[in-house]
Protein backbone atom coordinates (compact mmCIF):
# COMPACT_ATOMS: atom_id res chain seq x y z
CA UNK A 1 0.00 0.00 0.00
CA UNK A 2 1.09 4.04 -0.98
CA UNK A 3 0.34 5.96 1.68
CA UNK A 4 0.55 10.13 1.09
CA UNK A 5 0.41 12.44 4.29
CA UNK A 6 -0.43 15.85 3.55
CA UNK A 7 0.39 18.72 6.36
CA UNK A 8 0.49 22.23 5.45
CA UNK A 9 3.64 22.80 7.88
CA UNK A 10 6.65 21.23 8.82
CA UNK A 11 7.73 23.27 11.81
CA UNK A 12 7.43 20.69 14.79
CA UNK A 13 3.83 20.75 16.38
CA UNK A 14 1.22 18.82 17.55
CA UNK A 15 -0.10 17.95 14.42
CA UNK A 16 3.53 17.20 12.68
CA UNK A 17 4.55 14.77 15.56
CA UNK A 18 1.15 12.86 14.72
CA UNK A 19 2.00 12.72 11.07
CA UNK A 20 5.58 11.59 12.28
CA UNK A 21 4.24 9.04 13.96
CA UNK A 22 1.91 7.67 11.66
CA UNK A 23 4.52 7.52 8.42
CA UNK A 24 7.48 6.12 10.51
CA UNK A 25 5.01 3.09 11.62
CA UNK A 26 3.61 2.78 8.29
CA UNK A 27 7.26 2.89 6.62
CA UNK A 28 8.01 -0.90 7.63
CA UNK A 29 6.18 -2.04 5.20
CA UNK A 30 4.08 0.35 3.09
CA UNK A 31 5.85 2.80 0.77
CA UNK A 32 5.32 6.32 2.68
CA UNK A 33 5.86 9.89 1.58
CA UNK A 34 5.11 13.05 3.06
CA UNK A 35 4.17 16.83 1.30
CA UNK A 36 4.72 19.74 3.41
CA UNK A 37 6.42 23.07 3.52
CA UNK A 38 10.02 22.65 3.22
CA UNK A 39 13.27 23.20 5.95
CA UNK A 40 11.26 22.05 8.64
CA UNK A 41 11.29 19.57 11.67
CA UNK A 42 8.82 17.65 9.63
CA UNK A 43 11.24 17.36 6.65
CA UNK A 44 14.33 16.51 8.89
CA UNK A 45 12.49 13.46 10.57
CA UNK A 46 11.27 12.06 7.38
CA UNK A 47 14.85 12.61 5.93
CA UNK A 48 16.20 10.90 9.06
CA UNK A 49 13.31 7.77 8.76
CA UNK A 50 13.95 7.43 4.90
CA UNK A 51 10.86 8.49 4.26
CA UNK A 52 10.34 10.14 1.01
CA UNK A 53 9.75 13.88 1.37
CA UNK A 54 7.77 16.43 -1.29
CA UNK A 55 8.47 20.29 -0.27
CA UNK A 56 5.80 22.56 -1.11
CA UNK A 57 7.38 26.51 -0.95
CA UNK A 58 3.53 27.30 -1.37
CA UNK A 59 2.13 25.54 1.68
CA UNK A 60 0.99 27.79 4.10
CA UNK A 61 -2.81 29.27 5.20
CA UNK A 62 -2.28 32.34 3.43
CA UNK A 63 -5.45 32.75 1.36
CA UNK A 64 -3.60 34.74 -1.51
CA UNK A 65 -4.57 33.30 -4.33
CA UNK A 66 -1.17 32.97 -6.01
CA UNK A 67 -0.28 30.75 -3.09
CA UNK A 68 -3.85 28.73 -3.10
CA UNK A 69 -3.44 28.06 -6.88
CA UNK A 70 0.30 26.94 -6.51
CA UNK A 71 -0.58 24.90 -3.65
CA UNK A 72 -3.50 22.90 -5.41
CA UNK A 73 -0.84 22.08 -8.25
CA UNK A 74 1.80 21.05 -6.46
CA UNK A 75 -0.20 18.50 -4.62
CA UNK A 76 -2.06 17.30 -8.02
CA UNK A 77 1.31 17.14 -9.30
CA UNK A 78 2.60 14.93 -6.62
CA UNK A 79 -0.32 12.41 -6.03
CA UNK A 80 0.35 12.22 -10.08
CA UNK A 81 4.24 11.50 -9.42
CA UNK A 82 3.44 8.70 -6.36
CA UNK A 83 0.35 7.69 -7.14
CA UNK A 84 -0.94 6.53 -3.43
CA UNK A 85 -3.51 4.07 -3.12
CA UNK A 86 -4.72 5.80 0.08
CA UNK A 87 -4.12 9.98 0.94
CA UNK A 88 -4.36 11.30 4.47
CA UNK A 89 -4.88 14.95 5.00
CA UNK A 90 -3.61 16.80 8.14
CA UNK A 91 -3.82 20.98 8.94
CA UNK A 92 -7.09 22.94 7.84
CA UNK A 93 -5.63 24.50 4.65
CA UNK A 94 -3.91 20.98 3.42
CA UNK A 95 -7.37 19.26 4.17
CA UNK A 96 -8.97 21.65 2.40
CA UNK A 97 -7.03 21.50 -0.75
CA UNK A 98 -6.07 17.88 -0.95
CA UNK A 99 -9.74 16.86 -0.96
CA UNK A 100 -10.68 19.42 -3.37
CA UNK A 101 -7.38 18.06 -5.54
CA UNK A 102 -8.76 14.29 -5.02
CA UNK A 103 -12.33 14.75 -4.95
CA UNK A 104 -12.62 11.07 -3.59
CA UNK A 105 -10.79 10.00 -6.70
CA UNK A 106 -8.45 8.22 -4.55
CA UNK A 107 -9.85 6.70 -0.63
CA UNK A 108 -8.75 10.35 1.18
CA UNK A 109 -8.95 10.65 4.78
CA UNK A 110 -9.03 14.14 7.44
CA UNK A 111 -7.88 14.20 10.55
CA UNK A 112 -9.24 17.08 12.38
CA UNK A 113 -6.44 18.42 15.23
CA UNK A 114 -9.08 21.41 15.75
CA UNK A 115 -11.54 22.75 13.62
CA UNK A 116 -10.00 26.29 12.04
CA UNK A 117 -14.35 27.94 12.93
CA UNK A 118 -13.91 26.63 16.62
CA UNK A 119 -12.28 29.51 18.38
CA UNK A 120 -10.00 32.38 17.44
CA UNK A 121 -11.61 33.38 14.69
CA UNK A 122 -13.61 36.05 13.35
CA UNK A 123 -17.83 35.83 12.56
CA UNK A 124 -17.28 35.93 9.29
CA UNK A 125 -14.02 33.20 8.73
CA UNK A 126 -16.19 30.77 11.04
CA UNK A 127 -19.52 31.09 8.63
CA UNK A 128 -17.08 30.50 5.45
CA UNK A 129 -14.87 27.51 6.74
CA UNK A 130 -18.18 25.62 8.16
CA UNK A 131 -19.63 26.26 4.14
CA UNK A 132 -16.45 24.99 2.96
CA UNK A 133 -16.49 21.67 5.44
CA UNK A 134 -19.92 20.81 4.53
CA UNK A 135 -18.88 20.84 0.72
CA UNK A 136 -15.51 19.23 0.78
CA UNK A 137 -17.10 16.43 3.56
CA UNK A 138 -18.20 14.50 0.82
CA UNK A 139 -14.88 13.97 -0.85
CA UNK A 140 -13.57 12.69 2.47
CA UNK A 141 -13.74 8.81 3.04
CA UNK A 142 -13.52 9.42 6.93
CA UNK A 143 -13.31 12.02 9.00
CA UNK A 144 -10.88 11.34 12.24
CA UNK A 145 -11.51 13.46 15.18
CA UNK A 146 -8.95 13.60 17.92
CA UNK A 147 -10.95 13.91 20.89
CA UNK A 148 -14.72 13.24 21.22
CA UNK A 149 -14.76 17.31 21.83
CA UNK A 150 -13.65 17.76 18.50
CA UNK A 151 -16.16 15.08 17.27
CA UNK A 152 -19.18 16.97 19.13
CA UNK A 153 -18.01 20.48 17.45
CA UNK A 154 -18.55 18.64 14.07
CA UNK A 155 -21.68 17.72 14.52
CA UNK A 156 -22.87 20.62 15.94
CA UNK A 157 -22.21 22.27 12.95
CA UNK A 158 -23.09 19.24 10.55
CA UNK A 159 -19.36 19.61 8.90
CA UNK A 160 -19.53 15.83 8.74
CA UNK A 161 -22.13 12.84 9.23
CA UNK A 162 -21.57 10.92 12.05
CA UNK A 163 -20.96 7.62 10.05
CA UNK A 164 -18.08 9.52 8.91
CA UNK A 165 -16.35 10.09 11.63
CA UNK A 166 -13.99 8.38 13.84
CA UNK A 167 -12.42 9.79 17.17
CA UNK A 168 -8.91 8.55 17.49
CA UNK A 169 -7.30 9.95 20.69
CA UNK A 170 -3.18 11.54 20.13
CA UNK A 171 -1.07 8.79 21.12
CA UNK A 172 2.17 9.27 23.22
CA UNK A 173 5.42 6.92 23.91
CA UNK A 174 5.29 5.54 27.73
CA UNK A 175 8.08 6.70 29.25
CA UNK A 176 10.17 5.42 32.40
CA UNK A 177 8.55 6.19 35.49
CA UNK A 178 9.13 9.55 37.19
CA UNK A 179 10.95 9.33 39.96
CA UNK A 180 9.53 10.94 43.25
CA UNK A 181 12.69 12.07 44.98
CA UNK A 182 12.57 15.69 42.53
CA UNK A 183 9.53 16.62 44.49
CA UNK A 184 11.61 18.38 46.70
CA UNK A 185 12.36 22.25 46.66
CA UNK A 186 12.93 24.08 44.38
CA UNK A 187 9.67 23.26 42.58
CA UNK A 188 10.17 23.46 38.78
CA UNK A 189 6.40 24.80 37.10
CA UNK A 190 7.16 24.00 33.14
CA UNK A 191 5.31 25.01 30.23
CA UNK A 192 5.26 23.83 26.65
CA UNK A 193 4.00 25.39 23.42
CA UNK A 194 4.41 27.53 20.67
CA UNK A 195 4.35 31.33 22.42
CA UNK A 196 1.59 32.60 20.66
CA UNK A 197 -1.75 34.16 21.58
CA UNK A 198 -3.32 30.24 21.36
CA UNK A 199 -1.27 28.71 24.19
CA UNK A 200 -1.26 31.98 25.58
CA UNK A 201 1.92 31.97 28.15
CA UNK A 202 1.56 35.04 29.69
CA UNK A 203 -0.96 33.86 31.85
CA UNK A 204 1.48 31.59 33.83
CA UNK A 205 3.98 34.45 33.92
CA UNK A 206 1.65 37.18 35.43
CA UNK A 207 0.33 34.44 37.80
CA UNK A 208 3.74 33.69 39.23
CA UNK A 209 4.58 37.18 39.70
CA UNK A 210 1.26 37.61 41.45
CA UNK A 211 2.47 34.77 43.92
CA UNK A 212 3.78 35.40 47.10
CA UNK A 213 7.32 35.96 47.52
CA UNK A 214 7.77 33.38 49.98
CA UNK A 215 6.20 30.85 47.49
CA UNK A 216 8.27 31.97 44.62
CA UNK A 217 11.28 31.45 46.80
CA UNK A 218 10.28 27.83 46.83
CA UNK A 219 9.98 27.34 42.73
CA UNK A 220 10.79 28.48 39.16
CA UNK A 221 9.18 28.76 35.60
CA UNK A 222 10.84 27.31 32.67
CA UNK A 223 8.90 28.13 28.95
CA UNK A 224 10.15 25.41 26.05
CA UNK A 225 8.72 26.76 22.79
CA UNK A 226 9.07 29.37 19.71
CA UNK A 227 6.95 31.81 18.81
CA UNK A 228 5.81 35.33 17.93
CA UNK A 229 5.35 36.25 21.58
CA UNK A 230 8.93 35.23 22.75
CA UNK A 231 10.09 39.18 23.12
CA UNK A 232 7.18 40.25 24.68
CA UNK A 233 7.40 37.43 27.28
CA UNK A 234 10.69 38.41 27.69
CA UNK A 235 10.43 41.67 28.44
CA UNK A 236 7.51 40.88 30.98
CA UNK A 237 9.99 38.71 32.92
CA UNK A 238 12.41 41.25 32.89
CA UNK A 239 9.67 44.74 34.05
CA UNK A 240 9.44 42.49 36.81
CA UNK A 241 12.71 41.37 38.12
CA UNK A 242 12.23 37.50 37.52
CA UNK A 243 14.96 36.61 35.52
CA UNK A 244 16.52 34.79 38.30
CA UNK A 245 13.13 32.10 38.61
CA UNK A 246 12.09 32.38 34.97
CA UNK A 247 14.07 30.80 31.76
CA UNK A 248 13.08 30.47 28.47
CA UNK A 249 13.84 27.25 25.87
CA UNK A 250 14.01 27.21 22.28
CA UNK A 251 15.18 24.52 19.61
CA UNK A 252 15.52 21.78 22.06
CA UNK A 253 14.47 18.07 20.85
CA UNK A 254 11.70 15.58 21.57
CA UNK A 255 14.00 13.91 23.85
CA UNK A 256 15.47 17.11 25.42
CA UNK A 257 11.89 17.97 26.05
CA UNK A 258 11.29 15.16 27.65
CA UNK A 259 14.28 15.51 29.30
CA UNK A 260 12.98 18.69 31.28
CA UNK A 261 9.67 17.20 31.77
CA UNK A 262 11.23 14.86 34.41
CA UNK A 263 13.28 17.48 35.87
CA UNK A 264 9.90 19.10 36.53
CA UNK A 265 7.13 18.85 39.13
CA UNK A 266 4.12 20.84 37.70
CA UNK A 267 2.75 21.29 33.70
CA UNK A 268 1.12 24.17 33.24
CA UNK A 269 -1.01 25.15 29.75
CA UNK A 270 -2.78 28.04 29.68
CA UNK A 271 -4.53 27.86 26.38
CA UNK A 272 -7.28 29.91 24.97
CA UNK A 273 -8.79 26.95 22.36
CA UNK A 274 -7.21 23.11 21.52
CA UNK A 275 -8.13 19.88 19.88
CA UNK A 276 -6.24 17.46 22.23
CA UNK A 277 -2.07 18.54 23.15
CA UNK A 278 -0.11 16.37 22.49
CA UNK A 279 2.17 18.26 25.21
CA UNK A 280 -0.25 17.65 27.69
CA UNK A 281 -0.29 13.88 27.26
CA UNK A 282 3.74 13.90 26.91
CA UNK A 283 3.99 16.09 30.57
CA UNK A 284 1.47 13.18 32.08
CA UNK A 285 3.40 10.12 30.61
CA UNK A 286 6.13 11.10 32.84
CA UNK A 287 3.86 11.51 35.82
CA UNK A 288 3.24 15.16 36.07
CA UNK A 289 -0.28 17.13 37.52
CA UNK A 290 -1.46 19.53 35.12
CA UNK A 291 -3.08 22.40 35.26
CA UNK A 292 -4.89 23.25 32.14
CA UNK A 293 -7.70 25.72 30.47
CA UNK A 294 -11.10 23.55 30.39
CA UNK A 295 -10.80 24.14 26.45
CA UNK A 296 -11.17 21.75 23.71
CA UNK A 297 -10.49 18.15 24.64
CA UNK A 298 -8.63 18.43 27.60
CA UNK A 299 -10.92 17.55 29.99
CA UNK A 300 -10.56 14.05 28.32
CA UNK A 301 -6.67 13.88 29.01
CA UNK A 302 -7.40 15.85 32.90
CA UNK A 303 -9.68 15.29 34.98
CA UNK A 304 -10.62 18.29 37.74
CA UNK A 305 -9.38 17.08 40.79
CA UNK A 306 -8.16 13.76 40.21
CA UNK A 307 -4.43 13.91 38.24
CA UNK A 308 -4.78 18.05 37.85
CA UNK A 309 -7.02 21.34 37.93
CA UNK A 310 -8.72 22.86 34.88
CA UNK A 311 -8.93 26.40 34.58
CA UNK A 312 -12.84 27.19 33.78
CA UNK A 313 -12.13 31.41 33.22
CA UNK A 314 -8.06 31.29 32.60
CA UNK A 315 -7.66 34.29 35.15
CA UNK A 316 -4.57 35.11 37.04
CA UNK A 317 -6.79 34.24 40.35
CA UNK A 318 -8.02 30.82 39.64
CA UNK A 319 -4.51 29.97 38.37
CA UNK A 320 -2.90 31.33 41.07
CA UNK A 321 -5.05 28.85 43.29
CA UNK A 322 -4.57 25.67 41.74
CA UNK A 323 -0.72 26.94 41.37
CA UNK A 324 -0.97 27.59 45.14
CA UNK A 325 -2.33 23.79 46.12
CA UNK A 326 0.03 22.01 44.40
CA UNK A 327 3.33 24.21 45.38
CA UNK A 328 2.15 23.68 48.97
CA UNK A 329 1.19 20.23 48.82
CA UNK A 330 3.46 17.38 48.10
CA UNK A 331 1.58 14.59 48.77
CA UNK A 332 -1.07 16.00 46.02
CA UNK A 333 1.47 16.40 43.61
CA UNK A 334 2.62 12.60 43.85
CA UNK A 335 -0.90 11.84 43.81
CA UNK A 336 -1.93 13.73 40.94
CA UNK A 337 1.52 12.58 39.07
CA UNK A 338 0.86 9.00 39.72
CA UNK A 339 -3.00 9.47 38.58
CA UNK A 340 -1.60 11.09 35.05
CA UNK A 341 0.75 8.36 34.00
CA UNK A 342 -2.13 5.85 34.43
CA UNK A 343 -4.16 7.76 32.44
CA UNK A 344 -2.06 7.21 29.29
CA UNK A 345 -1.35 4.08 30.14
CA UNK A 346 -4.91 3.51 30.12
CA UNK A 347 -5.78 5.43 26.85
CA UNK A 348 -3.58 7.25 25.26
CA UNK A 349 -0.65 5.14 24.10
CA UNK A 350 0.72 5.65 20.22
CA UNK A 351 0.33 1.70 19.42
CA UNK A 352 -3.25 2.28 19.89
CA UNK A 353 -3.64 4.82 17.92
CA UNK A 354 -1.33 3.31 15.26
CA UNK A 355 -3.47 0.28 15.59
CA UNK A 356 -6.92 2.39 15.36
CA UNK A 357 -6.01 4.54 12.13
CA UNK A 358 -4.70 1.10 10.43
CA UNK A 359 -7.85 -0.51 11.16
CA UNK A 360 -9.52 2.56 9.50
CA UNK A 361 -7.25 2.38 6.54
CA UNK A 362 -8.19 -1.53 6.04
CA UNK A 363 -11.58 -0.57 5.88
CA UNK A 364 -11.51 2.12 3.66
CA UNK A 365 -9.70 0.31 1.25
CA UNK A 366 -11.76 -2.84 1.47
CA UNK A 367 -14.95 -0.84 0.58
Amino acid sequence: MKILYIITKSEIGGAQTHVSQLSNYFSSNCDVAVLSSPNGWLKDESKKNGITFFSNKYSSNSLNPFKLIKFYKKIKSTVEEFKPDIVHCHSTMAGMLGRLVLKNSIPTVFTSHGWDFDNGVSWLRKCIMIVLERYLDKFSSATICVSNYTKQIALKHSVSSKSKMHVIYNGVEPKENKQYAIFELPINIVFVGRLSKQKNPLLLLQTYNNLDNSLKEQNFVQVIGYGPDLNSLKQFVINNDLEEKVSFLQGLSGEQVYDKLYESNIFVLTTNWEGLPYTILEAMSVGLPIIASDVGGIKEAVEDGVNGFLLKDNSIEELKVNLEKLVKNKELREKMGKASRKKVLDKFLVDKMLKETENLYNEIINK
